[in-house]
């Protein structure tokens, strides 16, 4: 069962980072955040529990630790992707609006 969990919360967490790489790269821009501070606001959100994991994982490399540890941990990524999925469709949505405009 053990075994299970680490696996299904690891691939939670892949699908996060790979999202997470995406949208800190469009929201270190200026302009962009101005653009869609409701986005960019639920970005920095999640960016700081992000970081916050990352310091914990730093300190205790063990993946078994904090993955077994952190009984919510495949909870929370599932929280976290779903408010990036929301935010790339913002994204994607606002971006074709422009589109059409040009």
């Amino acid at each position: 069962e053990d075994l299970r969990y680490i696996s299904d919360t690891l691939s939670q967490w892949l699908e996060f980072q790979r999202n997470w790489m995406y949208l800190e790269s469009v929201f270190t821009q200026n302009e962009i955040a101005r653009q869609w501070p409701q986005d960019a606001k639920t970005f920095a959100a999640v960016d700081r529990q992000w970081k916050d994991l990352m310091k914990r994982v730093f300190e205790n490399p063990s993946v078994y630790r904090i993955i077994v540890a952190q009984t919510q941990l495949q909870q929370k990524f599932d929280a976290y992707n779903k408010q990036l999925e929301r935010i790339l469709a913002n994204l994607e949505r606002k971006l074709e609006e422009k589109r059409q405009a040009f």
